[in-house]
């Protein structure tokens, strides 16, 4: 099956285990990562990402926005 490289912005409020949590979302819908970058603003106690993943289908996509944005600290995750 083809997988469509999408990149997805996460807005969040910066904590201990919120990359391993946002990880953990991609591992369990069998997501692959190929790129991921991430900035921290100490200042804001905040932290923007980018991950880009290798989507398969619509549903896929919309499946884990859900789960990203249902994370604690999480203000917004979307499609670039």
């Amino acid at each position: 099956q083809s997988t469509y490289a999408v990149e997805i912005i996460i807005e969040a409020y910066d904590r201990y285990g919120l990359l391993r949590d946002v990880t953990t979302c991609f591992d369990n819908e069998r997501i692959n990562i190929i790129a991921l970058n991430t900035v921290s603003d100490k200042r804001k106690n905040t932290v923007d990402m980018q991950v880009t993943g290798e989507i398969r289908s619509i549903d896929e996509l919309s499946r884990i926005l859900n789960k990203l944005n249902q994370l604690p600290n999480v203000a917004s995750a979307r499609r670039k």
